[in-house]
């Protein structure tokens, strides 16, 4: 509906290296923003999660074993999530102290 907080992906090719408030997508690259976060966590949605998701589809299983470089960056956080929920071990490295799953 008219005003809603909506996420969207471009199709590709995409344009990079682009930033803007408003822009014309398909409707169907387009998905309603989660109302628990705002509008930064939800924009990470269409790139972040959609690759932790795609590599999580492909190679993660339960029982998998599962190095994830880069574990408190974007991708990295959602495939953590998705090894775990998946029922796979993993051990992520990070450059950061923090607890990045309890």
């Amino acid at each position: 509906s008219k005003g809603d907080k909506v996420v969207a992906m471009f199709e590709s090719p995409r344009p990079m290296n682009a930033l803007a408030e408003y822009c014309s997508v398909k409707e169907k690259l387009m998905e309603l923003a989660p109302t628990s976060v705002g509008a930064a966590e939800a924009s990470c949605l269409t790139s972040s999660a959609v690759s932790a998701l795609n590599a999580a589809r492909k190679h993660v299983k339960a029982g998998s074993r599962v190095l994830i470089l880069g574990g408190s960056g974007g991708v990295g956080t959602f495939l953590i999530q998705l090894a775990k929920i998946a029922g796979a071990s993993y051990i992520a490295a990070t450059s950061t102290d923090k607890d990045l799953v309890s």
